[in-house]
């Protein structure tokens, strides 16, 4: 049955003077979709973090990912389906330096990407380990 501009005007008015209805139906819609498309719903998630956060399109990240061949830019560990590669970035400028696994991202955080302290660390380690 194809609605006429007639029915669609009268269902605009009625949804200008029921507006709190409205707003009830789809706050309990949304609720019914979250629950039945868990993935979905994750998967409009991180498309919009991703655009939000860090200006980039879910084929900007695959590509990425694809060209680092599925694995951290420093340790080389393969990430899996499940473990997704964090968006590794200069918190001064903002610029993708690249994808790393969650253990070397916030080994960069720990040490507040300072060469110095990981100089430190590399020197620490050179002098304990002869």
């Amino acid at each position: 049955m194809a609605y006429t501009e007639k029915d669609r005007l009268r269902h605009k008015k009625w949804k200008e003077n029921n507006k709190e209805k409205v707003r009830a139906y789809y706050r309990e819609y949304s609720k019914v979709w979250r629950k039945n498309n868990p993935e979905r719903r994750r998967a409009i998630k991180r498309k919009y973090d991703l655009k939000r956060a860090y200006g980039m399109t879910e084929d900007q990240y695959n590509f990425m990912l694809q060209a680092q061949n599925n694995c951290c830019d420093i340790c080389k560990k393969e990430s899996s389906r499940t473990k997704k590669l964090h968006i590794d970035h200069c918190h001064k400028t903002g610029k993708i330096r690249g994808l790393l696994c969650s253990n070397c991202n916030t080994t960069l955080g720990l040490v507040k990407e300072s060469l110095e302290i990981l100089q430190s660390i590399a020197n620490y380690l050179r002098k304990s380990s002869t």
